[in-house]
């Protein structure tokens, strides 16, 4: 047995294993950044599928026209607030309820909204757009 040919083979595969899961996760990438500018994300991951490289420059330019939508921008400044301050995202609702509405709640509101909060961070994600 060649050793030497083996482990060629090997480093070949192992390039070949490293392209392929740059490419897909290349491609995961645009229609996720595609999604949060209201492009449509299937056809960029489709596009950046069959055309790698090419796709990638033609999408990088492309995405200049969509800026980010407003409830994504905001959903995002929300989630940085919580890795920053560690809280969850319904205290971050509630203070920012409260600082619109001014009108401090009382423990009895609190706590309802607390029990509010915990059910609906209980049940499951459905995505309904």
């Amino acid at each position: 047995m060649n050793w030497e040919q083996v482990l060629k083979n090997i480093g070949a595969m192992t390039g070949l294993l490293a392209l392929t899961l740059a490419w897909l996760i290349q491609a995961l990438w645009m229609r996720v950044e595609a999604d949060k500018r209201g492009m449509q994300g299937w056809l960029w991951a489709f596009i950046g599928i069959i055309t790698p490289p090419v796709g990638l420059f033609v999408f990088l330019f492309w995405r200049v026209r969509y800026p980010v939508r407003a409830e994504v921008a905001e959903r995002d400044a929300v989630f940085k607030e919580m890795a920053e301050r560690k809280v969850t995202y319904y205290q971050i609702l509630q203070e920012k309820d409260l600082a619109e509405s001014e009108k401090p709640l009382t423990p009895e509101e609190q706590q309802a909204s607390i029990a509010a909060a915990l059910e609906a961070e209980s049940r499951p994600f459905r995505n309904e757009y």
